[in-house]
């Protein structure tokens, strides 16, 4: 089996080392997609010994996400797990995670935070637990098989802000799992994705879409 972690980055030098240094005692190799940094995230990202992609524009979480999943995919990782470059998910569910998708019991497994920020998070999250039995569709620790990926593709023409797979593998009836994750606090910065009305905006949009799916 052959793990790999996907960290799609955008100023986050203060916590980028700490996260691939922390995610390489779970994988085999740690991909950082480096969104058009304005800090020092690319060199810090290369320096603890991540392997680093550098977008020349910044092109958003989806497109990140998605170049990232390709290389690993193109490397021959069996299962990749997304993790936010921010240091605020959790490590001690990332084995769990990987060995729901290795026992073949799973396709998909997202985390189910015990709190969402924004209230379209928490529309959103209400209509894929009702619906699928999925907690928290939007939360950015997902595991994925390859073979769930390339039933589903990798991105949409639409930003579903990283949900988008697993609507598709959910539409497809491929087995998705939730485990329960306790997010740490960020202790630096703030949230790239904030809690503007735009933000909001934003999530609703990609709700709206997921009925197409």
């Amino acid at each position: 089996m052959s793990r790999y972690a996907i960290v799609p980055a955008y100023n986050e030098e203060s916590s980028i080392e700490s996260v691939v240094s922390n995610l390489s005692k779970y994988v085999s190799k740690v991909i950082v997609v480096n969104d058009c940094s304005t800090d020092n995230t690319e060199i810090k990202a290369i320096q603890s010994g991540a392997h680093v992609l550098s977008n020349l524009n910044n092109l958003g979480y989806e497109y990140t996400l998605a170049r990232g999943m390709s290389l690993a995919v193109s490397e021959g990782a069996s299962s990749i797990l997304t993790f936010d470059a921010d240091g605020q998910h959790p490590y001690n569910v990332i084995n769990l995670m990987f060995e729901l998708i290795e026992s073949g019991n799973s396709d998909i497994v997202v985390g189910a935070r015990q709190s969402l920020p924004r209230i379209s998070e928490q529309i959103f999250s209400s209509y894929t637990r009702i619906r699928f039995g999925v907690p928290d569709i939007l939360c950015g620790m997902k595991c994925y098989s390859v073979a769930a990926i390339n039933k589903t593709g990798f991105t949409s023409t639409w930003d579903s802000i990283g949900s988008f797979i697993t609507l598709k593998a959910l539409a497809l009836q491929l087995n998705v799992a939730s485990v329960p994750i306790h997010s740490l606090d960020r202790s630096i910065g703030i949230s790239r994705f904030g809690t503007s009305f735009r933000s909001e905006l934003k999530v609703f949009i990609a709700l709206l879409r997921s009925f197409l799916i």
